[in-house]
């Protein structure tokens, strides 16, 4: 079972990877996985977040943006590293030989892929942040859940065309994002009610 999933998992990874080079995504793909370009971003949702729901909620959320930011990426690298040293594509000898196309080589250390901590940080930000403008009842968000899980996704699919993740590694990651970010929300609910804002 697990070898079947593995065999699937390098092919849906090597087709999507091909679209990417045979498309010459190269760039989009580059932009996208630079968590730099990412900053400006968060700076936006945050001072959305301030005057839609107030400084005081805006204070707390801010501190669990940054745990959730933080534990996506911290766990990320936790189980890439210590518990399932997957290696990346642009590490494995099979993906090499059918010509995955690579963007811009890891060095040596980075050998591990699984899960994708771009995946698990983008879609754990993108679900915390949706849940907390959720707060402000007087204004229906959908429009931001739209824009900022397309964001998500397009970050995760950009490393799988540099090369840098399996398509299990992305999925994986966006699963423990998304759970990370709802425990958080639930911890920020209770913060509240305690604080009385």
């Amino acid at each position: 079972m697990i070898d079947w999933l593995n065999n699937l998992d390098h092919a849906w990874t090597l087709a999507i990877n091909s679209v990417g080079a045979a498309g010459g995504l190269d760039g989009v793909a580059r932009f996208f996985s630079k968590v730099q370009v990412w900053y400006p971003l968060y700076a936006v949702v945050l001072a959305l977040i301030y005057w839609r729901i107030g400084w005081k909620k805006g204070i707390v959320a801010t501190l669990a943006l940054v745990l959730c930011v933080l534990g996506c990426d911290q766990g990320a690298n936790f189980f890439k590293d210590v518990v399932f040293m997957r290696l990346r594509p642009c590490f494995d000898e099979w993906m090499i030989a059918n010509g995955v196309h690579v963007i811009d080589h890891y060095p040596d250390g980075y050998f591990y892929g699984f899960f994708s901590g771009h995946a698990s940080n983008c879609f754990g930000f993108a679900l915390l942040s949706s849940l907390l403008l959720s707060q402000d009842k007087r204004v229906n968000y959908w429009w931001y859940k739209v824009v900022i899980f397309i964001w998500a996704a397009l970050v995760a699919l950009s490393r799988i065309i540099c090369g840098k993740h399996f398509l299990g590694d992305i999925l994986v990651g966006a699963i423990f994002g998304l759970a990370v970010a709802y425990i958080i929300f639930l911890l920020y609910k209770f913060v509240c009610k305690k604080l009385a804002i």
